[in-house]
Order: C-alpha cells, then sequence, then structure tokens
C-alpha cells in the first residue's frame, strides 16, 4: 500500500470530509446525508458538496430538483454516463466544482448525482487498473479531486453517500474522507453488521490512514422525541433497543 505523496498532510488539513457508510442496507445512510446536508446550509450557513456514492441513485433522486433528476435520467437515456460514474473515472477539482447540480431547498449546497452507470464504470476502471492500463492508483483518484484547491476553496464541507458494498466509489471515498459516521438501527443483524463493518475498516487502515471514526448512532428509534435542536425531551429505548445499544458500545472502538 503506497498512498500519494503528500496525501496524508493535504487530507489533515483539508475540510471535512464525511462519509456516511456502513454495510447494511436499511439503516438510514441516504437520509442521514440529506438532513446534514440541509442542516450544515440552511442552519450552519455551509456550503456542501453531497456526492451519491450508490448507482441507485437514492440521495440524487430525494435532494435534487424534478427538473434536474429528470436532466440526469435524460443524459443517461443518451448514453452519458452519470456525474458520479465520472468521478469515479478520474476528474480534476475543477471538474467537480463546476459539474455540481443545485440542492433543492439549500442557498449553496450541491450536489455529483449518481445512477445506475455508476456500477459498470466502477467495474471498468477497477479491471483497467488490474490489468495496468491505469498507471494511477484508482483507490485515491477521489481523494487527487478533493484535495485540489479548486473543491477546497469552493466548499465548507463534503458528504458523500456510501453504498451498502464495498465497491470501488466506496473504497475511493475511504480514502478521500478524513472522517467516517456509521448509522445503524438497534437490531440484532444491523448491531452486527456495524461491528463487522468497523472491524473492516480497522483491518483495511493502511489504505486510508488519515480515515477517524466520527462516531456510530442509532437511527430510527421508536419512541423517542426531541425538540428542534435535537435534544431529547421525551420517552424511553425499547427493551430490545437497550439491550442492542449495549451490544453496540461493546463493539465501537
Amino acid at each position: 500500500v503506497c498512498p500519494p505523496d503528500d496525501y496524508a498532510r493535504q487530507l489533515a488539513k483539508s475540510i471535512p470530509v464525511i462519509v456516511v457508510a456502513n454495510l447494511k442496507g436499511g439503516v438510514g445512510k441516504t437520509t442521514a446525508v440529506a438532513n446534514l446536508a440541509a442542516h450544515y446550509d440552511c442552519k450552519k450557513n455551509r456550503r456542501v458538496l453531497a456526492i451519491d456514492f450508490d448507482f441507485q441513485g437514492s440521495l440524487s433522486a430525494n435532494i435534487l430538483s424534478r427538473e434536474e433528476r429528470d436532466n440526469s435520467f435524460q443524459l443517461q437515456i443518451d448514453g452519458n454516463p452519470s456525474k458520479a460514474a465520472q468521478l469515479v473515472d478520474g476528474r480534476t477539482g475543477a471538474w467537480v466544482r463546476n459539474v455540481s447540480v443545485g440542492i433543492e431547498g439549500t442557498r449553496r449546497g450541491r450536489c455529483i448525482p449518481s445512477y445506475y452507470t455508476l456500477s459498470s464504470m466502477e467495474n471498468r476502471v477497477m479491471v483497467e487498473w488490474l490489468i495496468a492500463k491505469r498507471r494511477e492508483d484508482i483507490r485515491y483518484s477521489l481523494a487527487r479531486a478533493l484535495l485540489d484547491l479548486d473543491v477546497q476553496s469552493a466548499f465548507d464541507l463534503v458528504l458523500i453517500d456510501a453504498p451498502p458494498r464495498l465497491t470501488t466509489a466506496s473504497v475511493q471515498a475511504f480514502c478521500a474522507s478524513n472522517q467516517v459516521l456509521v448509522p445503524t438501527i438497534l437490531d440484532g443483524l444491523s448491531v452486527e453488521a456495524t461491528g463487522g463493518f468497523l472491524s473492516q475498516l480497522a483491518t483495511n487502515q493502511p489504505i486510508w490512514p488519515n480515515l477517524h471514526l466520527l462516531g456510530v448512532f442509532a437511527n430510527m428509534t421508536k419512541n423517542l422525541t426531541a425538540d428542534r435542536d435535537g435534544v431529547l425531551i421525551d420517552g424511553r429505548l425499547q427493551d430490545h433497543e437497550a439491550e442492542q445499544l449495549r451490544t453496540l458500545q461493546d463493539v465501537v472502538p
């Protein structure tokens, strides 16, 4: 494993790049990214870039206007890869800044949308790297783009919605991020999967040495009520949720 020269220093001084990830579907990753993007734009006045790295395009469908969604879909019908697919293929920071589209309901939020062409692009990029058709290490392609001055000066925060699979795009996301946020649900399968995911992150740490665990949060709890600032004002966890929370606290480093 040999990250690019100056990679660690640049990532250490980078704007926050947060990948929201877990190798378990249905735990609220996309919803978390959409809400964080809106919160940081509307409440914190931050310039947010959201990257949809799941080929199903759920984040894109949730945060883009109907017009932007239709435009993205039409481009792919015409044979063009999605913007997320092009980003995996290797693009500059200037490209990222210029092709990102507006997030509906925000003032300055921008998005790199995704759709099913991302999957075929991921496979092609990985195969070309394995057969040495590409000389650069494709795992750090996204890092090269996001650490570019064009991105660092245009945005205050980058949020990446990673798929529940260890794909080319998700590996690029981990290598480009300095923080990982892990949503889960307080049920047995999700908590077990979260523990396995954290173990994989630790095992592969030499590939992404500057990636730090921002936190693990329990999503979609049943009986809790919070105020507008997120402060708990009423309710308690159900017994099975409390039991899984204790299990989760044992597996989080």
